[in-house]
């Protein structure tokens, strides 16, 4: 079976009155045309018992208005609306928000949704609120603020949000958050929940650790009649010609640091990290085709050796990782 299918998207700010207005998607599909997860789902369960949003669908419209109010926060409009060739009835959306940040960190969100599935005309044997034949109002409220920090932590987050559905009754979630204030190399959340929509109440937390040459993880959850603990760990490794220099981890586009002699240097610009004894540190993760100001702070070597210059700017190519010299000078000499 052969199809295709062709996507538009368009976006414009009046400059007046500062709104946006993004036509995100006008998609046309071919009766032929399947996305990926169509095509594993059907050769899972076959065509008799295999539905989804985008499964023999024709067209799909989607457009969001964003207003900003000044110092009254922000609104937005969200509509989209999809039909399908399968006799299925059409899926219809709306969505309203509100948001407002104010001086002191606190942000406030609120919005409401209506949501119309449509319901399949096939003889699919799965039950109805599972092919859709469902409408949903939705009532969203969620709040954000910062507690006072510590001499060894940043201030931790606070966000609380309460969700309503006509359908599935309540479910309020709170997180505390917050990363160590030194290098930001230590981050950690803890997360309660609790429902009235069967999804009872559970509680989670996590941590991660950045080190020189890795990220360590771990995280534990426990809910009603069940728990769960892990564990994960993520690296790098650069090769290059003066060596092997590992990293926590490894972004798009990264930066590689050459400072000979310059050992326990710390970097500074995108992720911290110390120069290692061969001279090197990787900077796991820069922005392409920005200008990042990569700076070494001699405070923690270990060698006689001085910096001749401590920072550089540089925008990478996407995808490219770029490689940094540093000039140093052996103590003492002129």
């Amino acid at each position: 079976m052969n199809g295709w299918m062709a996507h538009l998207s368009f976006s414009r700010m009046f400059q007046t009155s500062n709104t946006v207005v993004t036509l995100s998607g006008y998609r046309y599909s071919t009766e032929g045309y399947r996305d990926l997860s169509d095509v594993i789902g059907l050769r899972a369960v076959g065509a008799a018992q295999w539905n989804s949003a985008t499964y023999m669908q024709r067209n799909r419209f989607h457009i969001n208005v964003n207003q900003p109010l000044g110092k009254w926060g922000s609104m937005y409009v969200a509509a989209s609306t999809g039909s399908y060739r399968n006799g299925r009835s059409d899926d219809n959306n709306l969505q309203l928000g509100y948001s407002k940040s104010f001086g002191n960190g606190v942000s406030v969100n609120f919005a409401l949704a209506r949501q119309r599935i449509g319901a399949s005309q096939t003889n699919n044997p799965i039950p109805a609120p599972m092919l859709g034949d469902a409408r949903e109002n939705t009532a969203m409220l969620s709040v954000s603020f910062p507690l006072d920090g510590s001499a060894l932590a940043r201030p931790g987050h606070v966000a609380v949000s309460a969700v309503h559905s006509a359908n599935r009754g309540e479910q309020v979630q709170a997180t505390y958050s917050g990363v160590q204030a030194h290098d930001d190399s230590l981050s950690y959340s803890v997360t309660a929940s609790h429902g009235n929509d069967g999804s009872k109440s559970s509680l989670a937390a996590n941590a991660q650790k950045r080190f020189n040459n890795a990220t360590l993880g771990v995280n534990a959850s426990r809910g009603s009649g069940y728990w769960q603990l892990g564990a994960s760990t993520q690296g790098a490794a650069v090769v290059h010609s003066g060596g092997l220099t590992l990293g926590p981890y490894l972004g798009e586009t990264a930066a590689l640091v050459e400072a000979v002699g310059a050992e326990g240097a710390r970097v500074w610009g995108g992720v911290s990290g110390r120069v290692n004894d061969n001279g090197f540190v990787l900077v796991p993760s820069v922005i392409p085709y920005r200008y990042n100001n990569i700076t070494l702070d001699p405070q923690g070597m270990t060698g006689d050796f001085d910096l001749l210059a401590s920072e550089q700017r540089v925008a990478p190519y996407a995808g490219s990782l770029v490689r940094l010299k540093y000039q140093t000078r052996a103590g003492g000499q002129c």
